[in-house]
C-alpha cells in the first residue's frame, strides 16, 4: 500500500459485512469521507452473494441504490467474464482498457455515492486511478482564476457516449455545496462548449496529469466508498488470469441515508476560500 492509500484505509478483516462494523467504525468511515472523499475498508475476502449483500446494507447509511439500465437492482458486476455484458458492446465494464478518472453516472441523476466491492482484482495492472477535484478546483483558483467562472455555466460540456447526450456544468455550488461533474474518457466524449475550450483543456490536463493521480490496490475484500461529485475515478489497462477474472460490484447512492452529512459530499473548502470562490464565479 502506498502511504495514501493506509491514510484513507481502514481494517476489519474479522469480518464479511458492513453491518458487523461497530459504532466506532462508522464513525472513522465518516471521518475519511469528510476529510478525503474516499475510504477503503478491509473486509474478509467474499463472493458475488457477499459482494452484492454487502451493497444493499450500506443503502442504510448513503441512501436509495439508484437504477442503471445493465442491472434491475441497480447493482452492477464490473468483469470481463462472460455472461455479464454482450461483448460485442465496448463498455467499461467489458474490456481491459485504460480509463481516465471522471465523475459516475452523468448521464442521469448523478449519485452522491459509488461504492465498489472487489471479489478479485487484475492478475496484472487494473489500479484504480484518482483525481481529488477539490485539489483540481484549488489549482484552478490559484493559477487559473480568470479561466474557472466558464467551467460553472450550466452547458459548459456535452458528455457523449452511443445515443446517450447530458449537457452540464463542470463545477456547481448547489445548497452551499460545491460539486464536480467531468467525464472525458476512453468511453465518454466530451463536447466543450467553444466558452468553456481554454478553462477545459487546462483542468483536462491536470487530470490527466500522472503527477496529479494517485493510484489504489484493491484486494478480496476490498470495499471502496467514493463522494462521487469530488473524487473522480479511473483505472490502469489490465491483464486477466483465466478463471481468477477481475470482478467488482459498484453500487450508485443518492445520499438519503442516516448518513446524509453536507460534510460527505461535494467538495470541501475553508470559508475564506469558499467566499473567495463565490467572488469569481456569481456573475
Amino acid at each position: 500500500m502506498t502511504n495514501y492509500q493506509n491514510l484513507i484505509s481502514i481494517s476489519v478483516e474479522d469480518t464479511n459485512y458492513f453491518n458487523n462494523l461497530s459504532e466506532s467504525v462508522h464513525q472513522q468511515i465518516i471521518d475519511k469521507i469528510s476529510i478525503y472523499g474516499i475510504v477503503g475498508i478491509e473486509l474478509k475476502a467474499g463472493n458475488r452473494n457477499v459482494a452484492r449483500e454487502n451493497l444493499k446494507q450500506i443503502a442504510e447509511y448513503l441512501g436509495k441504490i439508484q437504477s442503471h439500465k445493465h442491472s434491475s437492482d441497480g447493482l452492477v458486476d464490473i468483469t470481463m467474464k462472460q455472461g455479464y455484458y454482450d461483448q460485442s458492446v465496448k463498455r467499461p465494464q467489458s474490456d481491459n482498457g485504460h480509463q481516465t478518472p471522471h465523475t459516475d453516472g452523468v448521464f442521469g441523476v448523478t449519485p452522491e455515492f459509488m461504492v465498489m466491492y472487489c471479489i478479485e482484482p487484475a492478475n496484472l495492472g487494473g489500479e484504480t486511478i484518482i483525481i481529488d477535484m477539490r485539489d483540481a478546483l484549488l489549482y484552478m483558483m490559484q493559477f487559473f482564476p480568470h479561466l474557472l467562472p466558464s467551467l460553472f455555466i450550466d452547458n459548459a460540456a456535452t458528455v457523449i457516449r452511443g445515443d446517450a447526450r447530458k449537457s452540464g456544468p463542470v463545477f456547481a455550488i448547489n445548497s452551499g455545496i460545491i460539486e464536480g461533474y467531468f467525464s472525458n474518457h476512453e468511453y465518454n466524449l466530451a463536447i466543450v462548449n467553444p466558452e468553456c475550450k481554454e478553462a477545459y483543456d487546462t483542468l483536462n490536463d491536470y487530470i490527466t496529469s500522472t503527477t496529479n493521480q494517485k493510484t489504489l490496490k484493491s484486494r478480496p475484500g476490498t470495499l471502496w466508498i467514493y463522494s462521487n461529485k469530488r473524487i473522480l475515478h479511473g483505472r490502469n489497462a489490465f491483464n486477466d488470469l483465466f478463471g481468477k477474472e477481475r470482478h467488482y460490484v459498484r453500487g450508485w447512492y443518492d445520499g438519503s441515508g442516516a448518513w446524509n452529512k453536507s460534510s460527505m459530499k461535494g467538495i470541501p473548502l475553508e470559508v475564506e476560500q469558499f467566499s473567495k470562490l463565490q467572488n469569481l464565479v456569481v456573475r
